[in-house]
């Protein structure tokens, strides 16, 4: 996904500033920035799909497999396209109001997260489900950071500079 597609186009708006990656600068009059609205949406489907393949892995095992898989395949396709989400407008945002550590924290949990979505679907493969209650637990706890540290942060930054 390059930055600037889709309903990510340029609607980073913090304030009178320009967006940190593609250098457009563009008025919101909403309490928060566009994209972290669209991410958080991003993390609610991400979450209600995570939680269809957790309901899917207590069916009989005559009809889970396949449900399984195409529960598994639709969160790996969701998960991938949200952190390129974050990875060309998060991201830079994080290294610019916080510091560059905090970029490579976010980095490595989805890396982990992706891991163990593929560890996941290996598991489905072989007729085993013990990682999807791991998986649910690093989401959940993955998006909670984000959302009440990182997206309140940025939120923060963006009330301040519309002021200024």
């Amino acid at each position: 996904m390059k930055h600037g597609s889709g309903s990510l186009r340029c609607e980073i708006e913090i304030g009178k500033e320009k967006c940190a990656v593609c250098d457009k600068a563009k008025t919101n009059n909403k309490t928060a920035p566009v994209f972290l609205v669209e991410l958080q949406n991003d993390h609610d489907a991400i979450r209600k799909e995570a939680e269809l393949l957790q309901t899917a892995t207590k069916q009989p095992k005559a009809e889970s497999k396949s449900k399984l898989l195409r529960h598994c395949n639709r969160l790996q396709e969701l998960f991938t396209n949200h952190y390129m989400k974050e990875e060309h407008v998060l991201f830079p945002l994080l290294s610019r109001y916080l510091d560059s550590s905090t970029s490579m924290t976010v980095g490595h949990e989805h890396k982990e997260i992706s891991s163990l979505l593929r560890k996941v679907a290996r598991q489905i493969s072989r007729n085993e489900k013990n990682s999807v209650p791991r998986l649910n637990q690093l989401l959940r706890t993955h998006f909670s950071r984000e959302e009440n540290v990182l997206f309140w942060y940025l939120s923060l930054q963006h009330s301040d500079l519309k002021r200024t």
